[in-house]
C-alpha cells in the first residue's frame, strides 16, 4: 500500500471520527443510521459511496496539498508563478514529451527552458539552454586538429565541473548544453528554484566568457580575424536526459 494512499485514507477516517465529534448530540447517532441504513438498502450504501467518491475526486489536489503532496499541477502553477514574480516573460510549450515546458526570458539575458519531463527524470524540474559557436567560429574550430579540438574542450570542462551545472560538449555540433536539475520535494521553494536558474546562467555566461578567451587565442595562432561572440539561446529541442556528462544537483 503506498503512502500516499494509506493519508487519503486515513484523511476519509478522520472525516468521519470528526463529523461524529462534531455533533455530540447526534453525530454518532447519524454515523450509525448511515451504516443501518447501508445494511438495509444497499442501493443507498452505493449512492453514499459515489457521493463521497466524487467529493475526494473534486477535492484531491487540495487534499494532497494539505498533506504536501506535489502534484504535477501544483508545481507548474508554482513555477509559473514564481517565474512571473521575478518578472520573466514566459511561454509554454506545447511538447508531447513534457509534463510542462517554459520557454522563459528575462528582463536582461538570454532565454532559457525549464520543464519537467515524461519518460527520464520526471521528478526532477530542470533548466536547461545551450551555447553555440558563431558560422565564422564554428569554420575556425572545425579546422583545427582533433588533438586541438579536444584540447580547447577539455579545458572548457574543467571550467564547467567548478560550476552547479551538468553539461556535455558536442564537437561534432560545436555546441555546449548546459542544465541544472532540481528535485521536485516538499523543499521546493521559490528560492530553491531561483537559486537552480541563478546557478545555471552563472555557468553559461561563464561558458560564453571561457570561449570568448580561447577562441581568441586559438584566432591569434591562426591569424583568423575576430568575430562575433559565441550565441546562446534556449536549445528546446534538446532533450534534457542527454545533455549530461557531470551531474550536480
Amino acid at each position: 500500500m503506498s503512502k500516499r494512499f494509506r493519508k487519503v485514507m486515513a484523511l476519509m477516517a478522520g472525516i468521519i471520527v470528526w463529523l461524529a465529534g462534531a455533533f455530540p448530540q447526534n453525530g454518532l447517532d447519524l454515523m450509525v443510521d448511515l451504516f443501518r441504513a447501508a445494511q438495509i438498502h444497499p442501493l443507498r450504501a452505493i449512492c453514499v459511496a459515489i457521493g463521497m467518491l466524487l467529493v475526494i475526486y473534486a477535492l484531491w489536489d487540495s487534499i494532497l496539498g494539505m498533506f504536501g503532496i506535489q502534484t504535477r499541477k501544483h508545481v507548474e502553477a508554482n513555477v509559473r508563478e514564481w517565474l512571473d514574480a521575478f518578472r520573466f516573460s514566459v511561454k509554454r510549450e506545447q511538447n508531447e514529451n513534457a509534463h510542462f515546458e517554459f520557454i522563459a526570458t528575462p528582463e536582461m539575458g538570454g532565454s532559457l527552458v525549464i520543464g519537467n519531463y515524461k519518460h527520464q527524470l520526471d521528478r526532477y524540474i530542470i533548466v536547461h539552454g545551450r551555447v553555440a559557436l558563431s558560422d565564422t567560429d564554428k569554420r575556425m574550430f572545425d579546422g583545427l586538429s582533433r588533438e586541438e579540438q579536444t584540447a580547447l574542450a577539455g579545458s572548457l570542462s574543467i571550467y564547467l565541473s567548478r560550476s552547479r551545472a551538468s553539461f556535455k560538449i558536442d564537437l561534432n555540433t560545436n555546441e555546449i548544453n548546459i542544465q541544472r536539475r532540481v528535485p521536485i520535494t516538499n523543499e521546493l521553494t521559490e528560492h530553491v528554484l531561483v537559486t537552480a536558474i541563478e546557478d545555471f546562467v552563472n555557468a553559461r555566461l561563464g561558458t560564453v566568457n571561457a570561449l570568448i578567451m580561447m577562441l581568441t587565442a586559438a584566432r591569434g595562432e591562426q591569424k583568423v580575424p575576430s568575430t562575433h561572440p559565441p550565441h546562446i539561446s534556449a536549445a528546446k529541442q534538446i532533450q534534457p536526459q542527454q545533455e549530461s556528462n557531470q551531474q550536480k544537483n
